[in-house]
Parts: structure tokens; C-alpha cells; sequence
């Protein structure tokens, strides 16, 4: 015969095990609700072999605004988020400097001609797991040159279009960046994962460095200076316009696949070096090290 010591203890597993499983299923109930409904909203990324584009798919309005309509001497702009959709554009004609931001409280400030943009620290009940795809930031910047454009993002997207700056630099653990139409004199990105398209933009000098993940450059013009990327591995392309004769470079592929206007060349002992001409007057270098993957430099009229 079995004790009743026996029936209560099988009793209070079984109740035990109740608990547990109910408390799993509300967790994944709750995770998938906090999928979906941030999936209704967020910035889709596509991504094929050279290209990258940000598509809008839907969302709701602005939540928070800040203009400042006295902003007529804004010479910098830092943005240190942590993880968000964001996107720097020029605001439309007559129209002052403005933040807006969705789904989070960033703490905004302008001051000695300076826009700040930052995330404040708070603690998540989510442990971690808060709804953060959802963030959308967006800065309009009136028309005119500015002194510094920074950017700090862990993680999300990135959109830049049509900025004039002296200095621009953006720094991203992981994510994607589209930046089109930017005049920059000196600029760096640097990147531990993900994927960076450049186009139509011009510089003198740019630094790129990128753990992993593709970098596209796409119709760029450029002054004298200096292009450099550091890559330990991805896919890297850079499409450059002007007079060939105005370029040299200097490409080193420790394993993989380069290609120099069209023409795939053979690692050989792992270097590339040196230019299609002899680069004495060359105005503008560019030089890339990579440790794997792929690598195409193209250079048209």
C-alpha cells in the first residue's frame, strides 16, 4: 500500500511541473507578441550580393518631436543611440531643425551650436529583452555645411542621405548603413558586422574598418587624399568615377577572389600592389587589406 506521504509528494511535483510549464508558455506567448507587433513596423533590409536597400515597410507616426527653431548656427550633430532605425536627412525647405523619435525617449539637446542626441540608461523589466526594433529616430537637418556629423549605434539601421560635412564619423557594432549624397572632406566607418552601402557621395579622405559583413561603394567622386579600408574578412567593392590616371592603389587579398576593373587578378603570393599606371601624379590612393573574401575595385570615367 502506498503511504500517503508518497501521494502527497507526487501531488506537489505535479503542481510544481504546472507551474513551470505555464510560466514557459506565457514567456513565449509574450516573446512572440513582442516579435510581432515589432515586425509591423521596422525598416526591411535586403541585401544580394552588391547591393543594399532600406525599404520602408509601414509604421506609425512620431510620437515625441523637438524643434528648434533658433537652430540657424547648428555646426555639429553627435547621435550616441544603442539600438534603433535612424535617419539623417535634409529637413524640407523653410523648415527648422527637428528630432523625432518612436518607441523611445532619447534625451535631445542643443546647445554652444551643438544637436545631441542620446540614449538614456534606464533598467528593462524585459532583462534585456525590451522591444527595441521598434525604436525610430529621425534628424532633419537644414541645408547648409556642417562642422562634424557623429554617429554611435550598436545596433539597427542606419539612412544618411544628402549631408554636407568637414568630418564624418559613424560607428556601428552591427547593423546595416545606406549612405547617399554625402560631401564629406574627412570621414571614417567602422564596423564589427554587417553591411555599409556608399553612393553617390564624394571626400578626400575616408578610413574604413570592418571586422566582418560587405562594404559597397558606388559612384564615387573623390579629391586628392586617401581611401583605406581594413577588413579581416566579407565582401568588399568599391566603384570610384574619374580618370584612372588620377588613382593608384594598393590592394592586399590574403585569400579569396580580386578583380581590378573587370579583371580578375591572381593572388599569386597573396599581394596586389602598385597601379594600371605608374601613379607619380596620381591624386587620389586607395588601399585595402583584407584577410579573406572578396574584393573588386572598378575606376570609370
Amino acid at each position: 500500500m502506498r503511504s500517503n506521504a508518497d501521494g502527497k509528494g507526487r501531488k506537489r511535483r505535479f503542481r510544481l511541473w504546472n507551474i513551470i510549464a505555464l510560466g514557459m508558455f506565457a514567456l513565449g506567448a509574450a516573446m512572440f507578441s513582442i516579435g510581432w507587433f515589432s515586425g509591423q513596423y521596422e525598416k526591411e533590409v535586403v541585401m544580394d550580393k552588391f547591393k543594399l536597400e532600406i525599404v520602408e515597410v509601414g509604421g506609425p507616426e512620431y510620437t515625441d518631436r523637438w524643434d528648434f527653431p533658433d537652430a540657424l548656427d547648428l555646426a555639429e550633430i553627435s547621435v550616441k543611440v544603442d539600438s534603433a532605425r535612424i535617419e539623417i536627412v535634409p529637413a524640407p525647405e523653410g523648415s527648422p531643425l527637428s528630432v523625432r523619435a518612436s518607441n523611445f525617449k532619447p534625451k535631445v539637446d542643443f546647445r554652444d551650436r551643438t544637436l545631441s542626441v542620446e540614449t538614456e540608461k534606464r533598467r528593462s523589466w524585459t532583462f534585456g529583452l525590451s522591444v527595441r526594433a521598434n525604436r525610430r529616430l529621425a534628424i532633419h537637418v537644414p541645408r547648409g555645411n556642417l562642422a562634424l556629423l557623429d554617429v554611435s549605434l550598436a545596433s539597427g539601421v542606419l539612412r544618411i542621405e544628402d549631408i554636407s560635412a568637414d568630418s564624418l564619423h559613424i560607428r556601428m557594432a552591427s547593423g546595416q548603413a545606406g549612405l547617399s549624397g554625402l560631401n564629406f572632406t574627412d570621414g571614417s566607418l567602422d564596423m564589427s558586422s554587417g553591411t555599409a552601402r556608399i553612393e553617390d557621395s564624394a571626400w578626400k579622405n575616408l578610413d574604413i574598418r570592418k571586422a566582418s559583413g560587405s562594404i559597397v561603394v558606388e559612384n564615387a567622386g573623390v579629391g586628392e587624399g586617401r581611401t583605406s579600408i581594413d577588413s579581416s574578412s566579407g565582401s568588399t567593392r568599391l566603384g570610384f568615377r574619374g580618370n584612372p590616371e588620377d588613382f593608384r592603389y594598393d590592394l592586399r587579398l590574403a585569400s579569396g577572389s580580386l578583380r581590378v576593373n573587370g579583371e580578375r587578378v591572381s593572388l599569386g603570393a597573396g599581394n596586389r600592389r602598385g597601379s594600371v599606371f605608374d601613379g607619380e601624379n596620381a591624386a587620389h590612393e586607395i588601399v585595402v587589406r583584407q584577410g579573406s573574401g572578396t574584393l573588386r575595385l572598378d575606376i570609370e570615367p
